[in-house]
């Protein structure tokens, strides 16, 4: 990093087991876990009338800010932009993965 401190402490992290920390009251083993609807509105492979792939990626450029981007399927992250749309009973499968991109812009300072 260009005028930082490359021995710089950014962060502690203490990790430690609190014995005193509620534990949990039912065993994981003994719960039940439900998918939360009703098992007539299940979705079948034919009500599915699109496919989506998502993917998540993150870069950095030393020449942008944040030196950290972020890309949903190749575009910069924008919280306002919409790249997907279902409308009101339709099925739609997205299928997300994530991969990370390290691209770093030399450039030459004089």
């Amino acid at each position: 990093m260009r005028d930082h401190p490359h021995n710089q402490t950014l962060a502690t992290v203490h990790v430690y087991d609190d014995q005193s920390a509620p534990k949990p009251t039912i065993p994981i083993d003994d719960m039940v876990f439900t998918p939360g609807y009703d098992e007539s509105e299940s979705i079948e492979s034919n009500d599915i009338v699109a496919s989506e792939n998502i993917v998540f990626s993150m870069g950095a450029d030393r020449n942008k800010a944040p030196f950290t981007q972020y890309f949903v399927n190749g575009k910069p992250f924008d919280p306002d932009r919409l790249d997907f749309l279902a409308h009101p009973g339709e099925a739609r499968e997205y299928m997300f993965s994530s991969m990370v991109i390290i691209m770093c812009i030399l450039s030459t300072f004089m």
